[in-house]
């Protein structure tokens, strides 16, 4: 009989999953995928971004060992102190090493473990409050692509303020040559700082990005520069295109900002952001645009594949939401480095 019940309850759920297919509600079968195989494409890619600080991990090895060294002496000690109060004719026992190597591993799983589950809640609360929320039109599928984005960009600010900290300032929106000609754009000048050396050094800085010198270059994709949800890759020229915008007052003109020119403050001015068309290939010179024209509201302008607004990541590295609502003196506002305007975070 359990094994009937069994069969009928399978196939049940096979039935309820094959009505919701028929139905078009794929929605726990693209979560079922991405549980159990997604998170591969995930290691493939990130994997070998990776960069070991080993100097870093001699020191973890060193603070373990030296942990576990105490932690044995003084249980060892303890153990005895007990073991001979409490029976002064017994033959003393030694404290087992393999003892205190399964306390301290217990201590290093229980570490682990907490900061797993402090980066799962983390991102099963950014997934149930993020917009486009995890369960409206587009479903996981559009959740995912929109959190490579979000990665995109913070890369792309990690690498500006890498930049920062070798130039003392931010790229500059263009380069130029003697005469005023426009040679190379922000983003050529970033990919030192996004695992991208072997293709900066194909490029010669001091001819044009589209001379036939530089030209193979600069129809090479960078991933960093790719919005997921966007399948336009390349220019009629076949120049690898960038869905990806910097704020004409921080990272546009030949003039490279520095941090002490962001006056009203990183956390409020706006560094780069997400377009939705208009796309420019990575190294043209020119790639910058007004925050204050709106998002998705002028196609010069920010804005995103997504319903309600676009990714924008601000100066000091951190990624936010901006929605088609916000006021226009608000997103100017945040445009700019140095108004001295007010801007309440509640505000965006």
């Amino acid at each position: 009989m359990s094994a009937l019940r069994l069969s009928g309850r399978l196939g049940v759920i096979v039935a309820f999953l094959f009505v919701l297919a028929c139905l078009g509600l794929i929605f726990p079968f693209e979560i079922a995928f991405y549980v159990l195989v997604g998170w591969i494409w995930y290691g493939l890619r990130v994997i070998p971004e990776v960069r070991v600080d080993w100097g870093g991990v001699a020191m973890a090895l060193v603070c373990l060992a030296g942990f576990a060294g105490g932690l044995h002496v003084f249980l060892g000690w303890l153990y005895d102190q007990l073991n001979n109060s409490a029976e002064p004719a017994r033959i003393a026992f030694a404290w087992p090493a393999r003892w205190t190597a399964a306390l301290v591993a217990i201590v290093v799983l229980m570490f682990v473990a907490g900061v797993a589950a402090t980066g799962v809640g983390h991102q099963v609360g950014w997934l149930l409050t993020a917009q486009p929320l995890l369960v409206s039109a587009g479903g996981a599928r559009s959740a995912a692509r929109r959190a490579q984005s979000v990665n995109n960009l913070k890369q792309i600010g990690l690498a500006a303020h890498n930049y920062h900290a070798a130039y003392e300032a931010f790229p500059a929106g263009a380069t130029a040559a003697r005469y005023g000609e426009l040679l190379h754009s922000w983003q050529t000048a970033l990919l030192p700082y996004l695992e991208q050396q072997p293709l900066y050094d194909q490029i010669d800085r001091t001819l044009p990005w589209d001379d036939p010198h530089n030209a193979p270059a600069f129809q090479i994709k960078v991933n960093s520069y790719l919005n997921p949800a966007i399948d336009e890759h390349r220019d009629a020229q076949g120049f690898a295109l960038s869905h990806y915008a910097g704020n004409a007052r921080v990272l546009g003109g030949l003039h490279p900002t520095t941090i002490a020119e962001v006056r009203d403050g990183t956390s409020m001015t706006i560094l780069a952001g997400e377009v939705a068309g208009g796309y420019l290939p990575w190294g043209r010179p020119g790639n910058w645009r007004d925050p204050a024209l709106g998002i998705n509201r002028d196609p010069d302008g920010f804005g995103g594949p997504y319903t309600g607004g676009a990714n924008m990541i601000f100066a000091d590295g951190s990624v936010k939401f901006i929605k088609n609502t916000i006021a226009p003196e608000v997103l100017k506002a945040l445009g700019t480095p140095a108004g001295h305007e007010t801007v309440s975070v509640d505000s965006y």
